[in-house]
């Protein structure tokens, strides 16, 4: 019982995490990558693409609070990495594996959320 109150807790902190560092992630990677495309493929001086460089850093926000976009971003995604990666190796992969394993039809269908009949609080994730 231990390990599914360490799973459920580790659940509930990463998705509470997840939304506030979704979107400056995802604003990094595509300007990021516009400005690479932008310079390298089509040919645009570095003038012309450098607003896409200063959302990517930060610069928007002024000297002060330029570093704290950076270090939250690193932040961020470390602390997705280790509470995805815990679940994944406290799971062992088992639904992982299990979905992949079925019949090619079956992994159309979208996986069922069930409550655990021990804990209210836990799920479990049935595929197909």
């Amino acid at each position: 019982m231990a390990v599914a109150l360490l799973i459920a807790r580790l659940r509930r902190l990463h998705r509470w995490v997840a939304p506030f560092v979704i979107l400056p992630l995802l604003t990094s990677v595509i300007t990021g990558t516009a400005y690479r495309l932008l310079r390298d493929w089509f040919g645009m001086s570095r003038d012309d693409v450098h607003w896409l460089m200063s959302v990517h850093k930060g610069e928007w926000l002024g000297p002060q609070l330029e570093p704290v976009v950076v270090v939250l971003n690193g932040v961020g995604v470390l602390w997705l990495i280790v509470t995805g990666g815990s679940m994944v190796i406290i799971f062992g992969g088992s639904s992982f594996t299990q979905y992949c394993n079925q019949d090619p039809n079956v992994l159309l269908l979208p996986p069922v959320k069930r409550r655990v009949e021990d804990d209210p609080e836990l799920y479990e994730i049935v595929f197909g």
